[in-house]
C-alpha cells in the first residue's frame, strides 16, 4: 500500500468521511517501509493535513484518573464494580447461547480546563498526554489498537505518537461536552456508546454545547436533535483541531476501546452493557420520542433488512426478505430513512425481524410487549447483551440461527451465514400466532 501511495478518496467512505480502518493500515504500512518521520510526512501529504505539525510522544493515560487529580469538577456518581448478568436469549437452532457475567464501570462527570480535541478522535489531549476513556486493565482485556484513532499516528514502545497541535485551532470554545470519536460513524456505537453517555451525564452537569463529528451519517445528528432539541450542537470536521476552555466529560456506560484485535474469540463480558444504567436512559428516550412524534401508526410486522456488503452477511437475504413480505412484514432498510422515520416504524411494530447488526439498537425504542426475532449464525455469545437490554423494556427476544457459509477465523462474530427459508416461515407463523 505504501508504494502505491493511495489517493485520499481511497481512504474515505465518502468525501470528508475517513475510513479509519484503512487509515490505520495505511499508517502502519508507511511506518514499516519508511520509518516514523517520513511515514508521517507522506501521510500528511496524502490527507492534505498541515505540514508544519510534528510528531510528539503523548503517553496514554486514563481520563478518569487525570480528571480526579486535575479536573476543575469531579463528581463520582457511581463507584463501579457492581456485578450483573446479561441473560442468554431464547434460541431456535444451533448456537452458543450463554449468559455473560460482568461488572459496572465507575461513572463520573468531570470538567477539564484548556484541552484539545480532534475531529473523529476519542482522545482528549491535555498536559502532553493522550487521555483515554479506560484504564490499562480495560485496554489489555480486549487487546486495543490505539492507532485506529486519528489523534495517534503510531505507537512506539507502548507510547502513542501524536501530531503536535497547531498554534491556532480551527475552533475555540469556552465550554462543551464532546461526542466526537473514532466510532461515531457507526449507528450501533452511536446508540450504545455516544448518546447514552450524554444522557447519563446530563443529569449531573449544566447544559452546554455538544460537539459532534460532521462526517457521521445524517441520522446520527437527527437522533441527537430529536431526543434533545434544546441542545446547541457544534459540528467538527474530520481532523479539525478544537480548543475547549472547559470540557465536560464522562465515561461510556459500557467499555469501548479503539479497535480490538482478536484471534477468533472475544471477551464479550468485558464490553457488556449494564441493564440498570441503560434502563432509565431508554425509558427517557421513549418518553422524548413520543413527545416529538405523537401517535405513531404503521405496520405491526417489520423486517429491518441489512445490506449484503456489511459484516455478518445473510447470504440468502433476498429469499428471506421475500418470505417475510409474504408473511405480511414491511421490509425496510433503516439507513435509507431519517431517524424520525426509523422511530415511527419501530414504535408501530409489534413483531420485528432483523439480521444481527446495528439496526437492532432501534428495537430498544420499541413499545413494551414487542417481540424481536434476530437472525444470526451460531456464534451468538454477544447477543446476551441485546437480550438483557430488551428485557428491561419488556421486549421479548428470540434468536433463529443458521449454518455458517464463510467462517471469519480472526473474529467469528463477523462470519457469514444462511437461514433456511422453510424453517423461518414455520417459525414466524408460530411466533406471530403465539399469545
Amino acid at each position: 500500500m505504501a508504494d502505491l501511495q493511495p489517493r485520499r478518496v481511497d481512504l474515505e467512505y465518502a468525501p470528508g468521511r475517513p475510513n479509519l480502518f484503512r487509515l490505520m493500515g495505511f499508517k502502519r504500512a508507511l511506518v514499516a517501509e519508511h520509518g516514523v518521520d517520513e511515514a508521517f510526512r507522506r501521510y500528511q501529504a496524502t490527507l492534505r493535513l498541515p505540514a508544519a505539525n510534528a510528531l510528539r510522544p503523548a503517553p496514554a493515560h486514563g481520563l478518569r484518573d487525570f480528571a480526579c487529580a486535575n479536573g476543575d469538577t469531579f463528581l463520582n456518581i457511581e463507584p463501579g464494580g457492581t456485578p450483573f448478568t446479561a441473560q442468554a436469549p431464547r434460541l431456535v437452532g444451533e448456537g452458543d447461547a450463554i449468559s455473560l457475567q460482568s461488572r459496572t464501570r465507575p461513572f463520573y462527570v468531570a470538567s477539564l480546563s484548556d484541552v484539545r480535541l480532534l475531529g473523529r478522535s476519542a482522545v482528549v489531549q491535555g498536559d502532553g498526554l493522550s487521555l483515554l476513556d479506560g484504564d490499562d486493565a480495560e485496554r489489555a482485556r480486549i487487546g486495543d489498537d490505539l492507532d485506529w484513532d486519528p489523534s495517534i499516528f503510531s505507537v512506539r514502545g507502548g507510547t502513542p505518537l501524536s501530531p503536535e497541535p497547531g498554534a491556532r485551532p480551527a475552533l475555540e470554545l469556552a465550554e462543551a461536552f464532546s461526542l466526537l470519536g473514532c466510532h461515531s460513524d457507526f449507528f450501533g456505537h452511536w446508540m450504545c456508546e455516544y448518546l447514552p453517555k450524554y444522557a447519563y451525564a446530563a443529569r449531573h452537569m449544566p447544559r452546554t454545547p455538544v460537539l459532534i463529528d460532521a462526517s457521521m451519517p445524517d441520522s446520527h445528528r437527527q437522533a441527537l436533535a430529536l431526543l434533545y432539541p434544546e441542545l446547541d450542537i457544534v459540528e467538527v470536521r474530520a481532523f479539525e483541531h478544537v480548543s475547549v476552555a472547559r470540557l465536560w466529560t464522562a465515561p461510556t456506560l459500557m467499555y469501548f476501546g479503539m479497535h480490538e484485535h482478536t484471534d477468533g474469540s472475544f471477551p464479550w463480558e468485558h464490553v457488556c452493557a449494564p441493564p440498570s444504567r441503560f434502563d432509565p436512559v431508554l425509558k427517557d428516550w421513549r418518553r422524548r420520542a413520543d413527545g416529538a412524534l405523537g401517535i405513531t401508526e404503521g405496520s405491526e410486522r417489520l423486517y429491518l433488512a441489512r445490506r449484503g456488503f456489511r459484516h455478518r452477511k445473510l447470504c440468502n437475504r433476498d429469499a428471506l426478505e421475500a418470505a417475510a413480505e409474504a408473511l405480511g412484514f414491511r421490509v425496510v432498510y433503516p439507513e435509507d430513512m431519517s431517524f424520525g422515520e426509523q422511530l415511527r416504524v419501530i414504535r408501530a411494530a409489534r413483531f420485528i425481524v432483523a439480521p444481527e447488526g446495528s439496526a437492532l439498537f432501534l428495537v430498544l425504542l420499541a413499545n413494551p410487549g414487542a417481540r424481536v426475532c434476530v437472525l444470526c449464525h451460531p456464534f451468538i455469545e454477544a447477543l446476551a447483551d441485546y437480550n438483557s437490554l430488551f428485557a428491561t423494556q419488556h421486549i421479548e427476544m428470540t434468536v433463529l440461527t443458521g449454518p455458517v457459509v464463510r467462517r471469519q477465523e480472526d473474529f467469528l462474530h463477523n462470519s457469514d451465514y444462511v437461514i433456511d427459508v422453510e424453517t423461518f416461515r414455520a417459525f414466524a407463523a408460530d411466533w406471530i400466532s403465539r399469545k
